[in-house]
């Protein structure tokens, strides 16, 4: 995707952000001290895969555009473009859960 949108990366870093903090995430969201690899999402309820879902995105969502940015002085416009792609982002997402949910889980 960097490739294609001259980002020099920045989507990039933004996702192994996301994959680097998920297992913290998913601890502090859940509770369980069990190991990682045995997780599906199944096994969340729906308030805590929703919370899953918006703290990620969140944590994407902003990191992207305060790297693309790069200035303390949009900082107002940032939040606000995180926030806006997140809903949206959200939306898509749960409704693509709902409609392949019996597929995934």
């Amino acid at each position: 995707m960097d490739c294609f949108m001259d980002t020099g990366g920045v989507n990039a870093f933004s996702s192994v952000l996301i994959a680097y903090i998920r297992n913290f995430i998913i601890r502090y969201i859940s509770d369980m001290h069990r190991e990682m690899k045995l997780l599906k999402f199944s096994d969340l309820n729906f308030i805590q895969l929703t919370s899953y879902i918006i703290v990620i995105i969140l944590i994407h969502h902003l990191s992207l555009f305060i790297l693309e940015s790069f200035k303390i002085s949009m900082i107002l416009d940032v939040i606000k473009d995180a926030l806006i792609t997140s809903v949206f982002s959200f939306l898509f997402i749960i409704i693509l859960y709902a409609f392949f949910k019996n597929k995934i889980g």
